[in-house]
């Protein structure tokens, strides 16, 4: 995490490009939603909540994402029909949630990969996204993994994202031989149990209990 990666664009400079025409691809995790739900507010003070995150009106959306249900970033119209922007990008062109915005916002133009090892090891590792898809700001600058994804617990962060990769995929796998009906059952089980849950400050601690929970079939 303390490698040195040339990615660093120098403030954006007014460009939008990793928030246009994204479609259904920023994915939302329970880290991402727990930092909207604690740091946004509505109107008269109070805080959102996931349902209110992917109401109709609201900024996110649910869709099937490599065969689970999440919440992923809604596209909205601009006067260019060909352009579809995301829904915390502000008329200054400058991202409204900056503060918090979501894991893979902060992580592009990196990518992240699961390096399975022994056992139940897994390390993270992370690369640089290719001419097409990254970022095309020429003039940028190194800095290191860890500074450029800004969280303070990177330890616990980690762990957390490994925890979630195994949610998903065990999901995805069991859902390979199973009714649908039955799949959207659990999936949507899942969401009330990892994001419609009302986390207090420590969300780390919660997510855990939350996953053995999940992982013992007490959920």
């Amino acid at each position: 995490m303390n490698d040195q990666v040339k990615v660093a664009c120098n403030d954006c400079k007014g460009c939008t490009k990793c928030c246009e025409n994204m479609e259904d691809t920023i994915i939302l995790d329970p880290y991402d939603i727990w930092q909207l739900t604690h740091k946004l507010k509505i109107s008269g003070g109070g805080r959102v909540n996931f349902d209110i995150l992917v109401s109709e009106d609201g900024p996110l959306e649910l869709g099937m994402h490599d065969g689970v249900i999440l919440p992923h970033m809604k596209m909205v119209a601009t006067e260019d029909e060909n352009v579809g922007v995301c829904s915390f990008l502000g008329s200054n062109g400058r991202c409204s949630i900056h503060f918090c915005r979501p894991g893979m916002c902060r992580l592009y133009p990196l990518g992240r990969i699961f390096e399975d090892g022994e056992g139940d090891k897994v390390s993270l590792g992370y690369f640089i996204l290719n001419e097409e898809l990254g970022c095309p700001i020429e003039d940028t600058s190194y800095t290191s993994v860890d500074s450029w994804l800004g969280y303070g617990d990177k330890e616990k962060y980690q762990d957390y994202l490994i925890k979630w990769r195994n949610v998903r995929r065990a999901l995805r796998e069991a859902g390979e031989d199973m009714d649908m009906d039955v799949l959207e059952d659990i999936l949507l089980d899942m969401l009330g149990h990892f994001f419609a849950h009302e986390y207090g400050e420590d969300f780390f601690a919660e997510f855990d209990n939350l996953y053995e929970s999940w992982t013992s079939g007490g959920n």
